[in-house]
């Protein structure tokens, strides 16, 4: 499941997150940032390797 957010220029988010460029991707794992970054790519990857193998 994805949360988009958006929100107003330096927005409670974005300071929460210490988002500082756009776009901003964040991974959050058990209430921690788990991955970050201004490209999807690595954080969808660190996100699949969190995932259980299915079958």
């Amino acid at each position: 499941m994805a949360t988009v957010v958006v929100e107003s220029d330096r927005g409670p988010v974005q300071q929460a997150f210490g988002v500082s460029g756009f776009p901003a991707f964040v991974l959050v794992e058990e209430g921690v940032v788990a991955a970050s970054g201004y490209e999807l790519a690595p954080v969808v990857d660190r996100d699949a390797v969190a995932l259980p193998a299915a079958g």
